[in-house]
This record gives C-alpha cells, sequence and structure tokens, in this order.
C-alpha cells in the first residue's frame, strides 16, 4: 500500500510538471484563433523614436523600430511600412527594452485586498479579478516579464498567454 501511495505521489508530480511547463499553445483547441495567435500577424512601424538598448550611455536618436507579432524585427533608421502595417509616429520619445520584475506576487500586489471590509483571505475569483487587473498595470509601467514570486497567479498566467487579458510574460 505505501508503495502504491508514493507511486501515485511521483505521477501526480510529473503531470504538474508537465502542464506547468507546457506552452501556451497547447490551451487552445485546433483551429481556434486568440488574440495571442492574430497579434503574432500584426506589424506596428514606430517612427521618430530615441532608444535607450541598457548598454550605452546615450540614446540613439530618430530611429525607427519594426514590431511584428509581439517581437522587434527591425531597428533601423529608416524603415517602409510594409502592406497593412499600422505606423506610429513616437514623436522623439524614448523607447527602453521591457523590464523584468524577479519577485512579484500579482494577485496579492493590489493594496485593494485590505480594503475589504475585515476580509484579509479573499476567495480565488476575486483574487483572480484582482491578478488580471494588476497584469495591466504592470505592462503599463513597462514590465514585460515578472517571476510570480508565489501566490494564486495559474489562471492569470495562463489568460494573458491565451490573449484574454493585458499582461506581462509571467
Amino acid at each position: 500500500m505505501k508503495i502504491f501511495k508514493l507511486a501515485c505521489r511521483i505521477i501526480t508530480a510529473l503531470f504538474i510538471v508537465a502542464v506547468i511547463s507546457m506552452p501556451a499553445a497547447a490551451y487552445e483547441s485546433a483551429g481556434s484563433t486568440s488574440s495571442a495567435t492574430a497579434q503574432k500577424t500584426s506589424q506596428v512601424l514606430i517612427k521618430n523614436v530615441n532608444i535607450f538598448d541598457g548598454k550605452n550611455e546615450k540614446l540613439t536618436e530618430g530611429m525607427s523600430v519594426l514590431i511584428e507579432g509581439n517581437k522587434i524585427a527591425e531597428i533601423a533608421r529608416s524603415i517602409s511600412a510594409p502592406d497593412g502595417a499600422k505606423v506610429i509616429n513616437a514623436g522623439g520619445r524614448t523607447m527602453t527594452p521591457g523590464f523584468i520584475d524577479m519577485h512579484y506576487h500579482i494577485a496579492l500586489a493590489s493594496a485593494r485586498i485590505a480594503d475589504v471590509s475585515g476580509v484579509y483571505a479573499p476567495d480565488l475569483d476575486f483574487l483572480g479579478i484582482v491578478a488580471a487587473q494588476e497584469a495591466e498595470r504592470v505592462l503599463q509601467r513597462d514590465f514585460k516579464s515578472i517571476r510570480n514570486a508565489m501566490g494564486p497567479d495559474w489562471g492569470v498566467k495562463v489568460a494573458i498567454d491565451l490573449g484574454m487579458v493585458n499582461g506581462p510574460r509571467i
């Protein structure tokens, strides 16, 4: 009986590891198109932008940046806009690499949790809503990736991966 229980625990642990390491595409049903999938084919050209690359002290001024899907495809002084691309004039604003926060509690970061009339452990539905709202705020502060340091984050991670919620890579 002890061997059976141990085998069940090992199988459960392996299953959890497999699910956690599964790519987001595995959650999409065959033939479905999420906004994350659609975003991969979109193109955005940002013109007249200064680039801070995190390595040099000086900005590289007057650049153009072509983004395809969610990746930077090209950075150059002048780039012709591909057909159908959205063109944004940055007006000399500065673009930086996305920041990474290595210790974050996405579902617990909002101060509003403490404001829930004496309830210090709200249910998971409430925490999911708070996490989705916080994910948008994190992204707006230019954090493109976070390492969630424990907490009920799996639902919002999957929602972000599927394009249901705007947020950083978790």
